[in-house]
């Protein structure tokens, strides 16, 4: 018999650790050696990015790339993925 599985959704949270940062989507796009246009789609969930980048934007941003990725379960709310 198995253990059903809780319903996991992940998903990023760049906008928001970009702006705790103080750091403009052009800012970041410089750093990370990113088009402004991949930064902006991948805030709006357009774009799925790669790991590879994850570790250039965590870079870029001067983050932990956990602080980048949220983890949230059925019933509940948001928690950092540490």
């Amino acid at each position: 018999m198995s253990t059903p599985k809780p319903n996991l959704r992940i998903r990023l949270d760049l906008a928001t650790v970009r702006e705790r940062e103080g750091v403009t989507q052009q800012q970041l796009a410089v750093s990370a050696g990113l088009s402004i246009g991949t930064v902006s789609s991948i805030e709006r969930g357009e774009t799925d990015p790669k790991l590879s980048t994850l570790f250039r934007i965590a870079r870029g941003l001067g983050v932990p790339i956990r602080d980048l990725i949220v983890v949230e379960t059925r019933g509940s709310g948001p928690r950092s993925a540490s």
